[in-house]
């Protein structure tokens, strides 16, 4: 680093160095079709393990909360490391299915009573439009409002048919979910093992940093990022408690 600051104190280096990001620049703005499909391409590979990171990190203090506090009788470490990322794993699926036994049940009976009282809805929003009618009217207002009535005394005839017209549309927009899930199950595979792997991938990265960046700075980073850390941390565990609350109650 201090031979690349002395390099750059000169004049012609420093300018060359910035004709050169110029350069660089421009030819990255010229081609900003094929980078964006670079880019695009790159985040496919890497979708996987930066979920898998951030799961890991916020699995990481309820797994620390099982180490030190439920299995710390364990004398093995790396069993007790163990256990605790298993009981968390153990620990978030139980609060998903109780989520979804909140949330499920509850979706089905609103789209079946849509469904079942769409013809009083229509029945209203057309006696809605009758008054309407009648007031413009009244008041001798040149607006045709015929129709708005035909587009709601039809809707689920139409909808039924831009469903038939669409469906290789659907489908595909169907399928593209179906990979993000997918990217996103494996992301979680990989935050499981990276959870697991917790420790050896700490040291790499702390001996990574140390080569890099002065020790001064890495205190005063890690002071930083573990104040931000805990806010973060209580934020999302408070909001947790308070969906498993709401959803236990809705039971």
């Amino acid at each position: 680093m201090k031979r690349f600051e002395k390099f750059l104190s000169k004049r012609w280096a420093a300018n060359t160095f910035a004709a050169c990001c110029a350069v660089v620049m421009y030819l990255l703005l010229s081609n900003i079709s094929v980078f964006a499909g670079w880019i695009s391409s790159v985040w496919k590979l890497l979708s996987p393990v930066v979920v898998g990171v951030i799961v890991a990190y916020l699995l990481n203090p309820l797994s620390d909360i099982f180490y030190r506090r439920v299995f710390f009788k364990i004398r093995k470490e790396s069993a007790r490391h163990m256990a605790s990322v298993i009981a968390t794993c153990a620990a978030i699926v139980l609060v998903l299915v109780v989520l979804l036994l909140a949330l499920i049940p509850s979706l089905i009976e609103s789209v079946t009573k849509l469904i079942s009282q769409w013809g009083s809805y229509t029945k209203s929003i057309q006696g809605l439009l009758q008054k309407l009618s009648a007031f413009v009217e009244s008041k001798n207002l040149n607006i045709d409002l015929s129709g708005l009535s035909d587009i709601v005394e039809n809707s689920m005839a139409k909808l039924v048919e831009f469903l038939k017209n669409n469906v290789q549309t659907i489908l595909s927009a169907l399928g593209s979910v179906g990979t993000s899930i997918s990217n996103f199950a494996i992301g979680v595979v990989f935050g499981v093992c990276f959870l697991v792997a917790k420790k050896p991938l700490l040291k790499i990265l702390g001996k990574m940093r140390a080569a890099v960046i002065k020790q001064e700075r890495i205190e005063k980073t890690n002071e930083l990022l573990g104040r931000c850390h805990k806010v973060f941390i209580r934020y999302i565990g408070y909001t947790l408690i308070d969906a498993l609350i709401i959803g236990m109650g809705t039971l």
